[in-house]
């Protein structure tokens, strides 16, 4: 048999070839590593020749028409390497191994096998098998190796019949069964799931990379007896527990995976001997049951398993190809398991195998486990475009982990979850191995000290200075006002605009013990009376400017600040209360729109008040300006922890409320040396140019920034004016009291591109979570959770939603914060988005924060918030910025990092950005603007006829008449199918046809035109004498066109009156008869020439 066709899977892997431009490194191909003492050159260069003629597929040739042909082949498969002594032999081996994703397996003039061999002085050699994997499967890797042996030592093969046996013992039974196949899958390839998401690093400098984990020896014999009493296969162990691992790093709970089958007639001895790749794969799905036990795990896949192998006719392609069909989707499974434990092992005598290495085109994971000379070897190959280096090795580190587990007490085969890799757990405890003790005092008692030692020390400043006893007088007669009006001692509100008032108010509630709750002025008032509603206000402390809306609340106890002042001083009083006592109120933003009242406790405020003052270094000698909303719980860090570290406060009023240039004067006169805010404040700070900026920026201690993401670039910018300032990166949500987790900020940050969250305060653990409230892994997104003294105690008036936001997770009470993060590998957090800024656009689910983070890496891009447009369902990106931003310059940086689908159709730079209370874009507000229309196609002239004819083709492809000119095609909304579209009409129209990827890589108007214009040189260039002789003609018929071969009888403005010219032109010319039809059906100058040449030569 000189010719024969190629199996499925060899198909699959020849088309994959074809089609791939990256093929060296992508080729499929695998390399063992050998050791031999005493190597003998000649023998061993003789073993090979000896394998090269015993088996007829290394023979083989794969043809363009993806048949096997067989062809002669002149044999120089070996590579000998010299190397002085062990050490260096071992060393030039690692370079070879590690240059294995950067080379292709068949070396020598494309051989199916071939190897490379360092030698020492002592003839110790390190062998290196370098196979093509369109020739191996794993069963013909162990053949491989048991006659290398074999013939090394002497021996005669056994006899290899060829493909034909196989296809004799094959065929009749894929006939038999291909009827039952086809309709299994027909009905069940629809219900498969997607494949695993996995942490990836599209960035990473390498694309590919090997992680390997080693087990003893004995582990096969174990698992095979372990798996005999459990009346399992020790595959399907493997497989659990491999299945229990992903699903601790995937997104996707359930998935699917790609496993490999043997192909291989066991019913024929004649075809156990046989060399080639006789295997294909399945796929099988798993469905994740969090309190399925991995022996429950293990029987199931077993007999989906079997099920599986009931359908071997039915290839893995084509499984995949009608899963396709049937989801209208292209439907991929590129992660694979599979274990050679119980296939039949060489003894590996006088080759020693030691290592292995693996590469599958198109596989993103490719797990292997497989005996070696030494233990059992697990191998990870893996694509960092979709699989992290650092997820493989959690991975292989928690799989192996678990075996080990395996050989010592098959109690893992109860258990329904798998431990974290040990170095994980350890991260993670240390995170959280902070203090934890009891908060020594309240609040009261805290401001008591500071307020009776401070006396006459000013305490804060709004127009004039207030000194400490000043305070205490106005906070008496504030506390007086109350208590007549509240003499139960319920909750009071706070209506008050920027200014001193509200520090006063603050103060005197803290002090006796009243739980206060600042409300938003700028609210409607419907929404003022739903938050001292659902808070349950008793009374209302407020003033004559909020008088008109006062009817319309539900509150009837008034306290109006004008009518307390005009009263004079009181004597403060204190009151002490219990630790989990409510302190204050504080209300967030609702996902219905609804604000909701959080109930903080005492003991949380305290352990934060405590803890900021000792981790960041502030004291009594301290001043700082409140420029943070008053409702913002950064806010108490001003109101409250100032006055009780005994330092001073400087005041905004109203008309300095937003004013930066205020702000500068305020920090330079009363000498501000603590700055606390959310980022976009410093950002306004930074923008403002002032004269006065550096100096006052300059003055600075400490920094403070939090309740949003922060850009490292502004975070130098401030560095540059003030090198010594200590900048601290603090967090989390209100509902945990003010700030509870921080990070300081160092050089290594400004130079990366995000800020992490940091490590908990004490008294406080963090937690990230997945799905069903276990431990992530370090570097895997999961949901952050927050336990500790600063967990709020309840929503007011909203049990249901306290319900659902505080749960308990293993005996522990816990914020659910809604928060996406992940540990990093010094234990600290990086934070990730929301977990329900997420969207769906073609099926593809989008993350907003991804690309967000992406946007922010454009130098300049100040704030931004990426939304799904309400009219046009478009992702929409918007942002503020220090200059002016050309979008070219932001669709560069955002194809660098983002895939062509999470690309925003408008960027749209606003002069301000729309933010909520919290000073965080209002998302809400973006999602509902209009989204510009832009000029219609019949409004864009080109100077240029190619660009002109472009654009509109691609108005006509992508259905869309108000495309920008200026935009790339990926912003357009272009994907591979339209690009080929595009290829096909630039094909008819300029008669030169570039490829797909053409159009994708250089995705611009200008980018076309010039690509076709050069495409039309090169033509003319080609031109022969009748091709000149033509477009002289041509020319002579359109002096006004600029022609080339490449162009038509249409493109240079010809018509039917020009083509009767063109025949006539042609018959005088050439003496070739070309009529009217032939000349305005096959338009093009080429086919014209074609025609003259051939009607010549006859």
């Amino acid at each position: 048999m000189n010719v024969f066709p190629l199996t499925p899977l060899q198909k699959a892997y020849a088309v994959g070839r074809s089609v791939r431009t990256d093929s060296a490194q992508m080729r499929e191909k695998e390399s063992y590593e050998l050791q031999c003492a005493g190597f003998d050159a000649a023998r061993f260069e003789a073993a090979v020749q000896k394998i090269y003629a015993a088996h007829p597929m290394l023979s083989a040739v794969c043809t363009a028409a993806h048949t096997w042909e067989m062809q002669p082949r002149n044999v120089k498969a070996v590579t000998v390497i010299k190397a002085e002594d062990a050490a260096g032999r071992a060393r030039i081996a690692a370079e070879q191994k590690a240059a294995f994703f950067r080379e292709e397996a068949d070396r020598q003039a494309g051989l199916p096998v071939t190897f490379t061999v360092i030698c020492d002085a002592e003839q110790n050699a390190t062998i290196l098998t370098h196979t093509d994997g369109l020739y191996f499967d794993g069963e013909s890797q162990g053949i491989l190796l048991r006659d290398l042996e074999t013939a090394y030592c002497g021996g005669d093969l056994p006899a290899d019949a060829g493909f034909a046996v196989y296809e004799e013992a094959w065929a009749p039974f894929a006939a038999e069964n291909r009827a039952d196949a086809d309709a299994y899958w027909q009905a069940h390839a629809a219900d498969l799931p997607d494949a695993p998401v996995l942490p990836h690093d599209a960035s990473a400098a390498e694309t590919y990379y090997a992680v390997t984990r080693r087990l003893p020896a004995e582990f096969a014999s174990r698992c095979t007896e372990i798996a005999k009493a459990a009346r399992l296969t020790p595959f399907s162990i493997l497989l659990a527990l491999y299945c229990k691992t992903l699903v601790r790093y995937t997104e996707t709970k359930d998935f699917a995976l790609n496993l490999p089958v043997s192909h291989r007639p066991m019913w024929d001895d004649r075809t156990q001997n046989l060399l080639g790749l006789f295997a294909d794969f399945t796929v099988a799905g798993y469905t994740h049951q969090p309190e399925q036990t991995v022996r429950e795990l293990a029987d199931q896949l077993r007999k989906t398993l079997n099920i599986c192998m009931e359908q071997a006719p039915y290839s893995g392609t084509e499984i995949l190809r009608h899963a396709s069909r049937v989801r209208g989707e292209n439907v991929q499974v590129p992660y694979t398991f599979t274990s050679l434990l119980e296939m039949p092992q060489h003894s590996g005598e006088v080759f020693q195998k030691t290592d292995f290495r693996a590469l599958t085109g198109g596989l993103h994971l490719e797990a292997i486990v497989q005996p070696m000379s030494d233990g059992i070897l697990l191998t990870l190959t893996g694509d960092a475009g979709y699989v992290s280096q650092d997820a493989a090795e959690g991975i292989a580190e928690m799989f192996t982990q678990a075996c080990t587990q395996l050989m010592q007490d098959d109690a893992i085969l109860g258990q329904t979850a798998l431990a974290l890799p040990a170095k994980d757990a350890e991260i993670i405890r240390q995170a959280n191995d902070v203090p934890m003790h009891d908060v020594p005092q309240t609040l009261a008692e805290l401001l008591q000290s500071s307020l009776e030692q401070g006396g006459d020390a000013a305490a804060a400043v709004q127009g004039k200075p207030y000194t400490y006893r000043e305070l205490m007088q106005a906070a008496g007669g504030m506390q007086r006002a109350i208590r007549r009006t509240n003499p139960a001692g319920g909750r009071v509100g706070l209506l008050l605009r920027k200014g001193i008032r509200q520090l006063i108010a603050e103060i005197a509630c803290a002090c006796g013990g009243d739980v206060f709750f600042p409300i938003e002025t700028e609210q409607p008032p419907e929404s003022i009376a739903y938050c001292l509603e659902h808070a349950e206000i008793a009374v209302l402390v407020t003033e004559q400017a909020f008088a008109e809306i006062l009817p319309q609340l539900p509150v009837r106890n008034i306290v109006l600040a004008e009518n307390a002042e005009r009263e004079g001083s009181a004597e403060l009083t204190f009151r002490a209360l219990k630790p989990e006592d409510p302190a204050f109120l504080i209300h967030t933003s609702g996902s219905t729109g609804r604000p909701k009242s959080i109930v903080l406790k005492q003991e949380g405020l305290v352990n934060c008040l405590l803890h900021t003052a000792e981790l960041f270094g502030i004291s009594g000698a301290d001043t700082c300006i409140a420029v943070t909303n008053y409702c913002h719980d950064m806010s108490l860090f001003d109101m409250i922890f100032m006055p009780a570290y005994g330092g001073k406060v400087v005041m905004p009023d109203v008309t300095a409320e937003k004013d930066p240039h205020k702000w500068i004067a305020m920090m330079l006169e009363h000498g501000v040396t603590v700055w606390n805010s959310v980022p976009a404040f410093m950002e306004m700070l930074l923008a403002s140019e002032d004269d006065d900026l550096a100096k006052a920026v300059g003055q600075l201690r400490c920094i403070m920034l939090g309740g949003d993401w922060i850009r490292p670039a502004m975070l130098a910018q401030i560095r540059a004016m003030n090198p010594d300032v200590r900048i601290f990166s603090v967090g989390g949500p209100s509902e945990t009291t003010v700030w509870n987790i921080y990070h300081e900020v160092t050089a290594e940050d400004l130079a990366g591109s995000f800020i992490p969250y940091g490590k908990p305060f004490p008294n406080t653990a963090y937690h990230i979570l997945d799905s069903d409230l276990l431990p992530c892994p370090v570097g895997v997104r999961g949901g952050m959770y927050v336990a500790g003294k600063g967990v709020a105690l309840e929503y007011a008036g909203l049990p249901e939603e306290t319900a659902n936001r505080f749960v308990t997770v293993s005996g522990t009470r816990m914020y659910r914060t809604g928060d996406m993060g992940m540990y990093l590998p010094d234990g600290s957090i990086r934070i990730l988005g929301r977990e329900d800024f997420q969207v769906k656009i073609n099926g593809k689910r989008i993350e907003l924060a991804g690309i967000e983070t992406a946007l922010k890496q454009v130098s300049g891009v100040q704030i931004c918030a990426v939304v799904q447009a309400a009219d046009s369902k478009a992702l929409a990106a918007y942002y503020t910025a220090e200059r002016d931003i050309p979008e070219q310059e932001l669709q560069t940086v955002l194809r660098a990092s983002l895939p062509s689908y999470m690309i925003p159709a408008h960027l749209i730079q606003l002069a301000e950005m729309p933010l909520t209370r919290n000073a965080k874009p209002d998302r809400k507000k973006l999602a509902a603007l209009p989204v510009q229309r832009k000029e219609s196609a019949a409004g864009v002239q080109f100077d240029n006829a190619v660009k002109q004819k472009l654009y509109e083709m691609c108005c006509v492809i992508l259905n869309d008449n108000a495309l920008s000119p200026d935009d790339n095609f990926y912003y357009m909304g272009g994907d591979s199918i339209s690009a080929m579209k595009l290829t096909a009409a630039i094909r008819k129209e300029f008669g030169v046809t570039p490829e797909v990827y053409d159009i994708l890589n250089h995705p611009t108007l200008d980018e076309w035109t010039e690509m076709i214009a050069a495409a039309k040189a090169q033509q003319s260039e080609e031109a022969g004498e009748t091709e000149m002789q033509l477009l002289d003609i041509c020319r002579m018929l359109f002096p006004d066109a600029e022609l080339s071969m490449s162009d038509s009888l249409f493109s240079a403005n010809g018509n039917e009156r020009s083509a009767r010219m063109l025949a006539s032109a042609i018959r005088s010319g050439f003496g070739a008869e070309i009529d009217l039809y032939e000349i305005l059906s096959r338009p093009f100058f080429r086919d014209w020439a074609a025609m003259i040449k051939e009607r010549i030569s006859v």
